[in-house]
């Protein structure tokens, strides 16, 4: 291309002015060759035809505005039927026709035929209200059962992979609800890390509307029950902290670290005074602390959870049964002995406190590493009490206690669950009423939903089981899948409507319940009372027979041979009463 051009002169006046054209001949000023490579680079085009228009577009529309004049007229029928021949004025006239009416066989007949038509229409009627909607809840019934994801809130400010610790909905109807996380291997982790709390609000959940930061992390949140600006926490260091959210500062007043627990605070919550400014805290190391949050420099009562005798000699029975099989006797400087000896043995370690207003403010429930259920009372210008133990070595769960939660149609029962399985006792009786044992996954929190026959159970592989006893007593009734990780936390929302799920990757999961979840019919309630107390009073029967075989036992030691024959007939026969009880 460069080969061929044409160069001309003109002058510098002229440059600028209206070019003139004239025609000429063609001339081939130079020829190219078509070059295959250069075509190879490039690709076909089609045409791209496109129309536009700018035109306004215009509706039209016709109105009526000419005013219609309305008037509301009615007539009053007093009397009809008659034929044209009768005269309505006339009374005589009237009953002149009905007697000839009487008379007429016809007319008789053919009232007797219609009538017996009519009343079969009438009595179908009375059976079936046609206006009614019949097989209304069977229809919808498996529609109720929905559980629907709203959505999912992830974990925007963290440095290293941190799983969920605790979530809480605050207690009064606003959808506030509060996070805390925590890192695995949180000791070996730098300072750097975020050690903060976060506080959502589902009506704006793109970002959290309040950030609280703290010296360590976070183990378990509570709102206080009447004041939901009040925000309590049990931290890793074993500390206390307190945040007000109605100040500015987010900065949280904790407790000194040597008038608090040793180990990780597992569960705190509040309880009923007067000015409504005390709170209770458990840890493993076998304390329950209990702070005014006016002045955390000290606890105001200190309670230790000391074990039964027979308990504390289980544990050298093990430790003799250890060195026996390792051929010989343990030493003082040996770890295992070691570790017998030491105070915190003689301690339950606790990790779980269940506390309702509505079952009584002075009843506190404390679930175990130990597999017991401790019952305390705090009472006004009282110490902490031990009340009872639920559970013996036999009948108690197969390990760490990891919710405890009442039975909200009757607050004398209550659910508790540990890795292997869910146990539901009664206030009553030490023993479970009703047991069962898991052999799919490991469970991880179980929660009573309020109002309702139902309970959920979370499991490790991330599937969330929702149970009904009154359906079926070994498997859920519904399966529903959340994630592929370990949830580690649950709570729901004060309407039953809503449920926060955390996991191990750090998200969030707010689910929808169905009606059926949330609202219940007294005749379920009743049904549920009365399988609780039936098996309540099964287990009171068994317990009965139980102590008659071990006084029948007892006596056999101080009995003659032929008195030993006589009682181990009674024996036979209370077995054999023992074991009916146990089958129905």
């Amino acid at each position: 291309m460069i080969d061929y051009y044409y160069c001309y002169t003109n002058n510098k006046s002229e440059i600028g002015k209206e070019c003139k054209f004239s025609k000429s001949k063609s001339q081939i000023v130079g020829r190219i060759e078509p070059n295959d490579q250069l075509k190879k680079k490039y690709m076909y085009k089609e045409n791209i035809n496109y129309n536009g228009e700018n035109i306004k577009k215009y509706s039209e529309e016709y109105i009526n505005i000419e005013s219609v004049k309305l008037e509301n007229k009615f007539f009053y029928h007093s009397e009809g039927g008659w034929t044209k021949d009768v005269d309505i004025s006339e009374h005589q006239n009237k009953l002149k026709y009905i007697k000839r009416l009487d008379k007429d066989i016809n007319l008789i007949n053919s009232l007797k035929y219609l009538m017996n038509e009519t009343t079969k229409i009438i009595n179908k009627n009375n059976c079936i209200n046609i206006y009614e909607e019949y097989f209304k809840d069977d229809s919808k019934h498996e529609e109720h059962y929905k559980i629907k994801s709203l959505l999912v809130i992830k974990d925007k400010f963290r440095k290293y992979n941190r799983f969920v610790t605790s979530i809480k909905w605050a207690n009064d109807n606003t959808h506030k609800i509060a996070i805390s996380y925590c890192v695995n291997n949180y000791q070996k982790v730098l300072n750097n890390t975020p050690k903060n709390c976060l506080l959502y609000n589902l009506n704006e959940i793109n970002n959290p509307y309040q950030i609280l930061y703290s010296k360590s992390f976070i183990k378990c949140l509570k709102f206080n029950h009447k004041n939901s600006d009040l925000l309590l926490a049990g931290s890793y260091d074993g500390t206390i902290n307190l945040w007000d959210l109605r100040k500015k500062n987010n900065l949280c007043e904790s407790s000194s670290i040597n008038s608090s627990h040793k180990n990780i605070v597992n569960d705190v919550t509040w309880l009923q005074t007067k000015t409504n400014n005390q709170c209770l805290s458990t840890s493993s190391d076998g304390l329950c602390l209990i702070w005014d949050i006016r002045n955390l420099s000290n606890p105001i009562e200190s309670f230790y959870l000391n074990k039964d005798p027979a308990d504390v000699s289980d544990l050298f029975e093990k430790s003799n049964i250890i060195s026996n099989n390792l051929g010989g006797t343990l030493s003082a400087d040996d770890p295992i002995t070691s570790k017998l000896d030491t105070s915190d043995d003689n301690y339950y370690s606790a990790n779980y406190i269940e506390w309702c207003l509505e079952a009584g403010p002075s009843k506190i429930l404390v679930g175990t590493d130990e597999g017991y259920i401790l019952s305390l009372s705090k009472r006004q210008s009282k110490n902490l009490e031990l009340l009872q133990k639920y559970g013996i070595p036999n009948e108690k769960h197969l390990s760490a206690i990891t919710s405890i939660k009442r039975v909200s149609i009757n607050l004398k029962y209550f659910l508790s669950t540990d890795k292997w399985g869910f146990n539901i006792w009664s206030e009553d009786i030490k023993f479970p009423i009703i047991s069962n044992y898991y052999n799919e996954s490991i469970i991880n929190k179980g929660h009573w939903i309020h109002d309702s026959p139902f309970f959920i159970l979370t499991r490790k592989d991330g599937y969330l089981d929702f149970w009904n006893i009154l359906s079926n007593f070994n498997e859920p009734i519904i399966k529903h899948k959340i994630c592929n990780s370990s949830i580690t936390e649950i709570d729901a929302h004060t309407n039953n409507k809503y449920l926060s799920i955390g996991n191990e990757e750090g998200d969030i999961h707010i689910l929808k319940l169905g009606k059926s979840f949330c609202t219940n019919s007294s005749e379920n309630k009743n049904a549920l009372d009365e399988l609780l107390e039936r098996e309540s009073k099964r287990e009171k029967n068994l317990e009965y027979i139980r102590k008659q075989l071990n006084c029948i036992k007892k006596k056999k030691e101080y009995l003659s041979f032929s008195d030993i024959q006589i009682q181990d007939q009674q024996v036979e026969e209370t077995e054999r009463i023992y074991d009916s009880v146990r089958q129905q």
